[in-house]
Protein backbone atom coordinates (compact mmCIF):
# COMPACT_ATOMS: atom_id res chain seq x y z
CA UNK A 1 0.00 0.00 0.00
CA UNK A 2 2.83 2.41 0.80
CA UNK A 3 4.46 1.73 -2.57
CA UNK A 4 1.21 2.51 -4.43
CA UNK A 5 0.72 5.74 -2.48
CA UNK A 6 4.28 6.89 -3.28
CA UNK A 7 3.80 6.18 -6.97
CA UNK A 8 0.55 8.18 -6.93
CA UNK A 9 2.23 11.19 -5.31
CA UNK A 10 5.07 11.04 -7.86
CA UNK A 11 2.60 11.10 -10.74
CA UNK A 12 0.89 14.15 -9.26
CA UNK A 13 4.27 15.94 -8.83
CA UNK A 14 5.26 15.31 -12.48
CA UNK A 15 1.88 16.49 -13.73
CA UNK A 16 2.19 19.70 -11.66
CA UNK A 17 5.68 20.42 -13.02
CA UNK A 18 4.46 20.00 -16.58
CA UNK A 19 1.59 22.43 -15.99
CA UNK A 20 3.92 25.05 -14.44
CA UNK A 21 6.29 24.75 -17.42
CA UNK A 22 3.44 25.31 -19.87
CA UNK A 23 2.25 28.43 -17.98
CA UNK A 24 5.76 29.95 -17.91
CA UNK A 25 6.25 29.26 -21.62
CA UNK A 26 3.05 31.08 -22.53
CA UNK A 27 3.91 33.99 -20.22
CA UNK A 28 7.44 34.43 -21.67
CA UNK A 29 6.03 34.57 -25.21
CA UNK A 30 3.46 37.19 -24.23
CA UNK A 31 5.92 39.50 -22.39
CA UNK A 32 9.08 40.62 -24.30
CA UNK A 33 12.41 40.34 -22.57
CA UNK A 34 13.08 44.12 -23.11
CA UNK A 35 10.38 46.82 -23.12
CA UNK A 36 10.02 48.53 -26.54
CA UNK A 37 9.25 52.25 -26.97
CA UNK A 38 5.73 52.74 -28.34
CA UNK A 39 6.80 55.12 -31.15
CA UNK A 40 9.63 52.79 -32.19
CA UNK A 41 7.08 50.01 -32.66
CA UNK A 42 4.97 52.29 -34.80
CA UNK A 43 7.83 53.40 -36.99
CA UNK A 44 8.85 49.82 -37.69
CA UNK A 45 8.06 48.33 -41.05
CA UNK A 46 4.49 47.13 -41.42
CA UNK A 47 3.17 49.05 -38.34
CA UNK A 48 -0.25 50.68 -38.74
CA UNK A 49 -1.43 54.05 -37.45
CA UNK A 50 -4.67 55.95 -37.11
CA UNK A 51 -4.34 59.03 -39.32
CA UNK A 52 -6.92 61.82 -39.23
CA UNK A 53 -7.04 63.96 -42.38
CA UNK A 54 -8.69 67.39 -42.31
CA UNK A 55 -9.52 68.37 -45.88
CA UNK A 56 -11.45 71.63 -45.97
CA UNK A 57 -14.65 70.95 -44.05
CA UNK A 58 -14.19 67.16 -44.18
CA UNK A 59 -12.62 64.91 -41.57
CA UNK A 60 -11.42 61.42 -42.49
CA UNK A 61 -9.79 58.90 -40.14
CA UNK A 62 -8.02 55.90 -41.66
CA UNK A 63 -5.95 53.04 -40.39
CA UNK A 64 -2.84 52.81 -42.54
CA UNK A 65 0.66 51.46 -42.65
CA UNK A 66 1.94 54.51 -44.60
CA UNK A 67 5.38 55.78 -43.62
CA UNK A 68 5.09 59.41 -44.85
CA UNK A 69 2.34 62.02 -45.22
CA UNK A 70 2.47 61.73 -49.02
CA UNK A 71 2.11 57.94 -48.78
CA UNK A 72 -0.88 58.26 -46.43
CA UNK A 73 -2.70 60.66 -48.78
CA UNK A 74 -2.01 58.42 -51.77
CA UNK A 75 -3.36 55.36 -49.96
CA UNK A 76 -6.43 57.36 -48.95
CA UNK A 77 -6.86 58.32 -52.63
CA UNK A 78 -6.71 62.04 -51.88
CA UNK A 79 -5.28 64.11 -54.74
CA UNK A 80 -3.57 67.49 -54.47
CA UNK A 81 -3.14 70.53 -56.72
CA UNK A 82 0.16 72.41 -57.11
CA UNK A 83 -1.06 75.36 -55.03
CA UNK A 84 -2.52 73.27 -52.18
CA UNK A 85 -0.69 73.41 -48.86
CA UNK A 86 -0.25 70.36 -46.64
CA UNK A 87 0.85 70.38 -43.00
CA UNK A 88 2.99 68.58 -41.97
CA UNK A 89 5.03 68.53 -45.19
CA UNK A 90 4.55 65.67 -47.62
CA UNK A 91 7.95 64.15 -46.81
CA UNK A 92 7.25 64.15 -43.05
CA UNK A 93 7.36 60.65 -41.47
CA UNK A 94 4.39 59.37 -39.50
CA UNK A 95 5.76 58.54 -36.04
CA UNK A 96 2.80 58.53 -33.65
CA UNK A 97 -0.24 56.30 -33.17
CA UNK A 98 -2.68 59.19 -33.70
CA UNK A 99 -1.38 61.40 -36.52
CA UNK A 100 -3.13 64.47 -37.96
CA UNK A 101 -2.81 65.94 -41.47
CA UNK A 102 -4.25 69.30 -42.55
CA UNK A 103 -4.93 70.12 -46.19
CA UNK A 104 -5.48 73.74 -47.18
CA UNK A 105 -7.03 73.80 -50.64
CA UNK A 106 -6.02 76.48 -53.12
CA UNK A 107 -8.89 78.68 -54.20
CA UNK A 108 -9.23 81.49 -56.72
CA UNK A 109 -8.78 84.99 -55.33
CA UNK A 110 -8.58 88.45 -56.81
CA UNK A 111 -6.36 91.19 -55.38
CA UNK A 112 -7.09 94.87 -56.01
CA UNK A 113 -4.30 97.40 -55.47
CA UNK A 114 -5.40 100.77 -56.83
CA UNK A 115 -6.04 100.27 -60.54
CA UNK A 116 -4.15 96.99 -60.55
CA UNK A 117 -6.07 93.70 -60.36
CA UNK A 118 -4.38 90.31 -60.00
CA UNK A 119 -6.22 86.96 -60.12
CA UNK A 120 -4.42 84.07 -58.41
CA UNK A 121 -4.85 80.61 -56.88
CA UNK A 122 -3.79 80.52 -53.25
CA UNK A 123 -4.18 78.32 -50.18
CA UNK A 124 -3.26 80.97 -47.58
CA UNK A 125 -5.99 82.60 -45.51
CA UNK A 126 -4.35 85.67 -43.99
CA UNK A 127 -5.36 88.66 -46.17
CA UNK A 128 -1.87 90.19 -46.26
CA UNK A 129 -0.34 86.84 -47.20
CA UNK A 130 -2.89 86.50 -50.01
CA UNK A 131 -1.74 89.87 -51.39
CA UNK A 132 1.94 88.95 -51.08
CA UNK A 133 1.30 85.64 -52.89
CA UNK A 134 0.08 87.79 -55.79
CA UNK A 135 3.56 89.32 -55.97
CA UNK A 136 2.49 92.66 -54.48
CA UNK A 137 4.72 94.24 -51.84
CA UNK A 138 3.16 95.70 -48.72
CA UNK A 139 4.37 98.18 -46.14
CA UNK A 140 3.75 97.43 -42.49
CA UNK A 141 1.13 100.19 -42.26
CA UNK A 142 -0.83 99.08 -45.36
CA UNK A 143 -4.19 97.42 -44.69
CA UNK A 144 -5.89 94.62 -46.64
CA UNK A 145 -9.66 94.15 -46.42
CA UNK A 146 -12.05 91.67 -47.97
CA UNK A 147 -14.54 93.77 -49.92
CA UNK A 148 -17.32 93.36 -52.45
CA UNK A 149 -15.98 92.96 -55.98
CA UNK A 150 -17.86 94.54 -58.85
CA UNK A 151 -16.38 92.30 -61.54
CA UNK A 152 -18.45 89.24 -60.62
CA UNK A 153 -19.71 88.65 -64.17
CA UNK A 154 -16.17 88.58 -65.59
CA UNK A 155 -14.48 86.57 -62.84
CA UNK A 156 -17.24 84.73 -61.01
CA UNK A 157 -15.94 86.13 -57.71
CA UNK A 158 -18.06 88.41 -55.56
CA UNK A 159 -15.32 89.43 -53.11
CA UNK A 160 -11.78 90.72 -53.46
CA UNK A 161 -8.74 91.40 -51.28
CA UNK A 162 -8.41 95.17 -51.52
CA UNK A 163 -5.22 96.99 -50.50
CA UNK A 164 -5.63 100.28 -48.65
CA UNK A 165 -2.26 101.99 -48.93
CA UNK A 166 -0.97 104.01 -45.99
CA UNK A 167 -0.35 107.67 -46.81
CA UNK A 168 3.27 108.80 -46.65
CA UNK A 169 3.59 112.00 -44.61
CA UNK A 170 6.70 114.15 -44.29
CA UNK A 171 6.47 115.09 -40.62
CA UNK A 172 8.64 117.92 -39.29
CA UNK A 173 8.39 117.77 -35.50
CA UNK A 174 10.25 120.50 -33.63
CA UNK A 175 13.00 120.43 -36.28
CA UNK A 176 13.23 116.65 -36.59
CA UNK A 177 12.20 115.32 -40.00
CA UNK A 178 10.73 111.86 -40.54
CA UNK A 179 8.72 110.08 -43.23
CA UNK A 180 5.79 108.31 -41.60
CA UNK A 181 3.14 106.09 -43.17
CA UNK A 182 -0.32 106.28 -41.68
CA UNK A 183 -3.95 105.28 -42.15
CA UNK A 184 -5.10 108.38 -40.25
CA UNK A 185 -7.77 110.46 -41.98
CA UNK A 186 -7.06 113.96 -40.66
CA UNK A 187 -4.23 115.92 -39.05
CA UNK A 188 -5.93 115.52 -35.67
CA UNK A 189 -6.18 111.74 -36.14
CA UNK A 190 -2.52 111.57 -37.16
CA UNK A 191 -1.30 113.49 -34.10
CA UNK A 192 -3.42 111.32 -31.83
CA UNK A 193 -2.04 108.19 -33.50
CA UNK A 194 1.53 109.44 -32.90
CA UNK A 195 0.72 110.47 -29.29
CA UNK A 196 1.63 114.09 -30.09
CA UNK A 197 -0.05 116.74 -27.93
CA UNK A 198 0.78 120.22 -29.28
CA UNK A 199 1.31 122.93 -26.67
CA UNK A 200 -0.66 126.15 -26.63
CA UNK A 201 2.07 128.23 -28.30
CA UNK A 202 3.03 125.59 -30.90
CA UNK A 203 2.62 126.44 -34.58
CA UNK A 204 1.02 123.77 -36.80
CA UNK A 205 1.31 124.13 -40.57
CA UNK A 206 -2.15 122.67 -41.32
CA UNK A 207 -5.56 122.98 -39.63
CA UNK A 208 -6.43 120.00 -37.44
CA UNK A 209 -9.41 119.03 -39.63
CA UNK A 210 -7.32 118.86 -42.83
CA UNK A 211 -7.69 115.59 -44.72
CA UNK A 212 -4.35 113.84 -45.15
CA UNK A 213 -3.07 112.96 -48.62
CA UNK A 214 -0.13 110.92 -49.80
CA UNK A 215 3.20 112.84 -49.90
CA UNK A 216 1.75 115.65 -47.75
CA UNK A 217 4.00 117.69 -45.44
CA UNK A 218 3.04 118.49 -41.86
CA UNK A 219 5.12 120.66 -39.54
CA UNK A 220 4.95 121.50 -35.86
CA UNK A 221 7.23 124.17 -34.44
CA UNK A 222 7.55 125.74 -31.05
CA UNK A 223 7.49 129.54 -31.18
CA UNK A 224 10.67 131.17 -29.96
CA UNK A 225 14.00 129.43 -29.48
CA UNK A 226 14.55 125.71 -29.13
CA UNK A 227 17.32 123.21 -29.84
CA UNK A 228 17.38 120.39 -32.32
CA UNK A 229 20.00 117.71 -33.00
CA UNK A 230 20.46 116.34 -36.51
CA UNK A 231 22.92 113.89 -38.03
CA UNK A 232 25.02 115.24 -40.89
CA UNK A 233 27.60 113.76 -43.25
CA UNK A 234 31.32 114.41 -42.87
CA UNK A 235 33.28 114.44 -46.15
CA UNK A 236 36.45 112.38 -46.34
CA UNK A 237 39.82 113.85 -47.22
CA UNK A 238 42.37 112.64 -49.77
CA UNK A 239 45.85 111.36 -49.04
CA UNK A 240 48.00 111.65 -52.17
CA UNK A 241 51.07 109.53 -52.91
CA UNK A 242 53.19 110.72 -55.85
CA UNK A 243 54.57 107.98 -58.10
CA UNK A 244 57.52 109.24 -60.16
CA UNK A 245 57.55 106.10 -62.27
CA UNK A 246 54.23 107.16 -63.87
CA UNK A 247 53.49 110.15 -66.08
CA UNK A 248 51.68 113.17 -64.77
CA UNK A 249 47.96 112.73 -65.32
CA UNK A 250 47.89 109.17 -63.95
CA UNK A 251 45.56 108.73 -60.98
CA UNK A 252 44.56 105.55 -59.14
CA UNK A 253 42.43 105.28 -55.98
CA UNK A 254 44.19 102.65 -53.86
CA UNK A 255 41.80 102.90 -50.91
CA UNK A 256 38.32 104.40 -51.31
CA UNK A 257 37.26 107.04 -48.83
CA UNK A 258 34.21 106.63 -46.59
CA UNK A 259 32.06 109.50 -45.41
CA UNK A 260 31.61 109.89 -41.68
CA UNK A 261 28.76 111.38 -39.68
CA UNK A 262 28.37 113.89 -36.89
CA UNK A 263 25.58 114.92 -34.54
CA UNK A 264 25.08 118.67 -34.74
CA UNK A 265 22.97 120.52 -32.18
CA UNK A 266 21.46 123.81 -33.37
CA UNK A 267 19.62 126.52 -31.50
CA UNK A 268 16.75 127.52 -33.79
CA UNK A 269 14.50 130.54 -33.46
CA UNK A 270 11.04 130.20 -34.99
CA UNK A 271 8.43 132.85 -35.74
CA UNK A 272 5.05 132.05 -37.32
CA UNK A 273 6.35 128.68 -38.44
CA UNK A 274 9.40 130.11 -40.17
CA UNK A 275 13.02 129.72 -39.12
CA UNK A 276 14.56 133.13 -38.57
CA UNK A 277 17.93 132.04 -37.18
CA UNK A 278 20.05 128.96 -36.58
CA UNK A 279 23.29 128.67 -34.61
CA UNK A 280 25.52 125.66 -33.94
CA UNK A 281 25.77 124.81 -30.24
CA UNK A 282 27.83 121.61 -30.48
CA UNK A 283 29.19 119.02 -32.89
CA UNK A 284 29.97 115.41 -31.94
CA UNK A 285 31.59 112.97 -34.39
CA UNK A 286 29.44 109.83 -34.51
CA UNK A 287 31.59 107.94 -37.00
CA UNK A 288 34.86 109.40 -38.32
CA UNK A 289 35.44 109.73 -42.06
CA UNK A 290 38.03 107.42 -43.61
CA UNK A 291 40.55 109.21 -45.80
CA UNK A 292 40.79 108.20 -49.45
CA UNK A 293 44.27 107.10 -50.53
CA UNK A 294 45.23 108.09 -54.08
CA UNK A 295 48.35 107.46 -56.17
CA UNK A 296 49.09 110.05 -58.86
CA UNK A 297 51.77 110.07 -61.51
CA UNK A 298 54.53 112.67 -61.02
CA UNK A 299 56.94 111.97 -63.87
CA UNK A 300 57.25 115.28 -65.74
CA UNK A 301 56.14 115.48 -69.34
CA UNK A 302 58.79 116.49 -71.87
CA UNK A 303 57.55 120.03 -72.41
CA UNK A 304 58.36 123.63 -71.64
CA UNK A 305 56.22 125.12 -68.87
CA UNK A 306 53.83 127.95 -69.67
CA UNK A 307 55.22 131.42 -68.89
CA UNK A 308 53.84 134.96 -69.04
CA UNK A 309 56.18 135.89 -71.87
CA UNK A 310 55.22 132.74 -73.78
CA UNK A 311 51.52 133.67 -73.62
CA UNK A 312 50.45 130.40 -75.29
CA UNK A 313 51.93 126.95 -74.87
CA UNK A 314 51.42 123.94 -77.13
CA UNK A 315 52.58 120.39 -76.46
CA UNK A 316 51.58 116.74 -76.76
CA UNK A 317 50.46 115.05 -73.53
CA UNK A 318 51.48 111.59 -72.31
CA UNK A 319 48.22 110.28 -73.74
CA UNK A 320 48.85 111.78 -77.18
CA UNK A 321 46.53 114.80 -76.93
CA UNK A 322 47.63 118.06 -78.56
CA UNK A 323 47.20 120.51 -75.70
CA UNK A 324 47.12 124.31 -75.82
CA UNK A 325 47.56 126.34 -72.62
CA UNK A 326 46.80 129.99 -71.95
CA UNK A 327 46.48 131.94 -68.70
CA UNK A 328 44.12 134.43 -67.05
CA UNK A 329 44.13 136.55 -63.88
CA UNK A 330 40.82 136.87 -61.98
CA UNK A 331 39.63 136.65 -58.37
CA UNK A 332 38.97 132.91 -57.89
CA UNK A 333 37.14 132.98 -54.53
CA UNK A 334 33.74 132.21 -56.09
CA UNK A 335 34.73 129.24 -58.27
CA UNK A 336 36.89 127.88 -55.43
CA UNK A 337 33.71 127.06 -53.50
CA UNK A 338 33.44 124.06 -55.85
CA UNK A 339 35.12 120.71 -55.11
CA UNK A 340 35.12 121.34 -51.34
CA UNK A 341 37.63 124.17 -51.75
CA UNK A 342 35.68 126.43 -49.41
CA UNK A 343 36.70 129.52 -51.41
CA UNK A 344 40.34 129.15 -50.38
CA UNK A 345 43.32 129.36 -52.76
CA UNK A 346 46.84 130.79 -52.77
CA UNK A 347 49.51 132.07 -55.17
CA UNK A 348 52.73 130.12 -55.63
CA UNK A 349 56.12 131.83 -55.82
CA UNK A 350 56.01 131.55 -59.61
CA UNK A 351 52.65 133.39 -59.69
CA UNK A 352 50.51 130.31 -60.42
CA UNK A 353 47.26 130.02 -58.39
CA UNK A 354 46.75 126.70 -56.57
CA UNK A 355 44.04 125.22 -54.32
CA UNK A 356 44.45 124.13 -50.71
CA UNK A 357 45.90 120.78 -51.84
CA UNK A 358 48.44 122.38 -54.18
CA UNK A 359 46.63 121.61 -57.46
CA UNK A 360 46.99 124.22 -60.22
CA UNK A 361 43.63 125.93 -60.80
CA UNK A 362 42.44 125.12 -64.32
CA UNK A 363 39.58 126.29 -66.56
CA UNK A 364 38.59 123.66 -69.15
CA UNK A 365 35.79 122.23 -71.29
CA UNK A 366 33.52 120.71 -68.60
CA UNK A 367 32.02 118.20 -71.02
CA UNK A 368 35.51 116.81 -71.70
CA UNK A 369 37.05 117.46 -68.27
CA UNK A 370 34.36 117.52 -65.54
CA UNK A 371 34.65 119.96 -62.69
CA UNK A 372 36.96 118.71 -59.88
CA UNK A 373 38.80 116.25 -62.17
CA UNK A 374 42.61 116.10 -61.87
CA UNK A 375 44.50 116.88 -65.08
CA UNK A 376 48.14 117.25 -66.19
CA UNK A 377 49.48 120.68 -67.10
CA UNK A 378 52.90 122.00 -67.98
CA UNK A 379 52.95 123.66 -64.53
CA UNK A 380 52.15 120.51 -62.54
CA UNK A 381 49.02 118.56 -61.66
CA UNK A 382 45.92 120.69 -61.93
CA UNK A 383 42.27 120.47 -60.91
CA UNK A 384 39.38 121.78 -63.02
CA UNK A 385 37.43 124.49 -61.20
CA UNK A 386 36.32 126.81 -64.00
CA UNK A 387 35.47 127.07 -67.69
CA UNK A 388 35.21 129.75 -70.38
CA UNK A 389 34.18 130.58 -73.94
CA UNK A 390 37.49 129.31 -75.27
CA UNK A 391 36.39 125.75 -74.46
CA UNK A 392 33.80 125.82 -77.25
CA UNK A 393 36.49 126.71 -79.81
CA UNK A 394 39.16 124.28 -78.55
CA UNK A 395 37.92 121.55 -76.15
CA UNK A 396 41.54 120.53 -75.42
CA UNK A 397 42.65 123.99 -74.32
CA UNK A 398 43.43 124.73 -70.65
CA UNK A 399 43.32 128.23 -69.20
CA UNK A 400 45.60 128.45 -66.15
CA UNK A 401 44.75 130.80 -63.26
CA UNK A 402 47.76 133.04 -62.50
CA UNK A 403 48.70 136.34 -60.86
CA UNK A 404 50.87 137.33 -63.83
CA UNK A 405 48.76 140.30 -65.00
CA UNK A 406 47.58 142.16 -61.88
CA UNK A 407 50.32 140.95 -59.53
CA UNK A 408 48.04 141.77 -56.54
CA UNK A 409 48.34 138.38 -54.82
CA UNK A 410 44.63 137.65 -55.39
Amino acid sequence: MKIKAARGNLSLFVLGAVLVGLILSVTMKAVPLFANDGESEIASSGAEHFVTIYDGGKKITVKTGAVTVADALERAEISLNDKDVVEPALEEEIVSRDFKINIYRARPAIVVDGIRQVQIMTAVSDPKEVVRSAGIELNEEDVVKITTFEGFLETGMSTAYKVFRAKKIKFMFYGQVAEIRTQADTVADFLEERNVEPKENDWISLPMETKLKDEMSLSIYRQGKHTVTVEEEVDFGEKITYDYSRNMGYKQITKPGVKGSKAVTYEIEMKDGKEVSRAVISEIIVSPAIVSEVTVGAYPIAMNPLTKSMGRNRYTTSTGILRQETYYDLNMSVVMKNCGGGGYYSVRDDGVKVDKDGYVIVAAHLGRYPRCSVVETSLGLGKVYDTGGFAQVNPEQFDIATDWTKRDGV
